[in-house]
């Protein structure tokens, strides 16, 4: 693996087309926890992260930023604060088309899998242990994301917040200690599809 102190793997503006497969990122203390983590992606198309394994991070695990087209696969993320493993923000105008699927993720203290301000996703076929965080609900989609497929996943909850037209599908929520699929505000519009 590789020991890092303050960051792990950055990939800004312009590193399109990429693929990160079998790493090992671990260790990390950043100072700057809120943009700094195992893996981060800013403002790049076709980014494959495929295979690697993130964990004993302060700050987030993989951080999808303004990507478009990418895919986060088979990951293994583990041990993450006070971040989410798995954080998607797109805030654009354009169709993000982000696919995050068959990772596993456990001891995050926020959301496992977090969605924000994306069009155009999927979360499909991910496994979500339990987490002690007070924040980490499993996987959570919102800030206006829409047309999102939620399919397949095992996970404690699914919270949906600020969100249009998504799609829930043959899932497993554990919903221990809570309501397996909630939503909450009112700013709820377009569809909501449970085909669990």
């Amino acid at each position: 693996g590789i020991p890092a102190l303050k960051k792990g793997f950055e990939f800004l503006e312009g590193a399109n087309y990429i693929t990160l497969e079998g790493f090992e990122v671990q260790g990390i203390k950043s100072d700057n926890p809120s943009l700094r983590g195992g893996i981060r992606v800013y403002k790049d198309y076709g980014v494959i992260l495929r295979n690697n394994t993130v964990h004993d991070i302060y700050g987030f695990g993989i951080f999808l930023k303004q990507s478009h087209d990418s895919i986060s696969e088979g990951n293994t993320i583990y041990n993450i604060e006070p971040g989410s493993a798995m954080w998607v923000y797109n805030w654009s105008n354009n169709p993000a088309n982000i696919t995050v699927r068959n990772n596993t993720i456990h001891n995050s203290e926020s959301s496992s899998i977090l969605f924000q301000f994306v069009e155009g996703g999927k979360i499909t076929g991910n496994v979500v242990g339990q987490s002690p965080g007070a924040h980490n609900v499993g996987i959570t989609v919102y800030s206006f994301s829409k047309d999102i497929l939620v399919a397949k996943n095992i996970a404690p909850y699914l919270r949906i917040n600020q969100a249009e037209n998504i799609t829930i599908f043959g899932n497993i929520f554990t919903g221990i200690g809570g309501s397996p699929i909630a939503t909450w505000g009112n700013n709820m519009s377009g569809t909501v599809s449970i085909l669990n």
